[in-house]
């Protein structure tokens, strides 16, 4: 069953490339006859980028997706999230220490020319890393939690997005149509985002 959804944590999609303010960006990134295209003076129609063309996205979101039964079974997600933020400042924290305190007693040497790193600030950087990490499989196991099923990285997009633009006096209004479906229980969801190009932002 398709269910129709404004679910504000999907309205951040990516937003692709404007076919009425551009069209020349439009014959460089979509020129297979594949793709639904209308070009009208004041209304478009297009095909966009799905979530998943990214191939470094991809990587770190299958990394991400192996690495969160082993937090969530045991946290949580709402304490795999406190855990994050938890290890986020302690990270921030380790990061200023050298500037706050002027400590350069903890520091390591990089190589001959004596150039000096403060050990607290690698540290510092190591755990905001992790937390990053960390934060992540709570973000994105609840953007993609199924609302039928309740599982986690449940929906995946099937299709291409399709592409709205109406030109109107404030600039381009863009609406981007997205289509999941969950890998675990079938459940679609359709997915809306708007937003206004303004024209003096196409000329930048």
């Amino acid at each position: 069953m398709t269910k129709k959804s404004s679910n504000p944590k999907f309205d951040n999609c990516n937003i692709e490339h404007t076919i009425i303010g551009d069209n020349s960006q439009y014959y460089e990134h979509y020129t297979d006859n594949s793709q639904r295209t209308h070009i009208s003076e004041n209304y478009s129609t297009f095909e966009g980028r799905k979530e998943n063309e990214n191939i470094i996205w991809n990587i770190f979101t299958a990394f991400i997706e192996k690495l969160a039964p082993f937090f969530i079974s045991r946290f949580g997600e709402t304490k795999t999230t406190i855990l994050g933020f938890s290890i986020s400042i302690l990270g921030v924290l380790f990061c200023s220490y050298p500037v706050l305190f002027n400590d350069n007693n903890l520091s390591i040497i990089l190589d001959n020319t004596g150039q000096k790193f403060e050990f607290t600030f690698v540290f510092g950087y190591a755990l905001v890393i992790i937390a990053v990490i960390i934060l992540s499989i709570g973000l994105i196991s609840d953007h993609t939690k199924c609302k039928k099923c309740n599982k986690g990285f449940g929906y995946k997009e099937i299709k291409r997005p399709l592409i709205e633009e109406t030109r109107c006096s404030k600039g381009i209004i863009q609406k981007t149509t997205r289509y999941y479906k969950c890998q675990y229980c079938g459940d679609e969801k359709i997915v809306s985002s708007k937003r206004i190009i303004k024209y003096k932002d196409l000329l930048k």
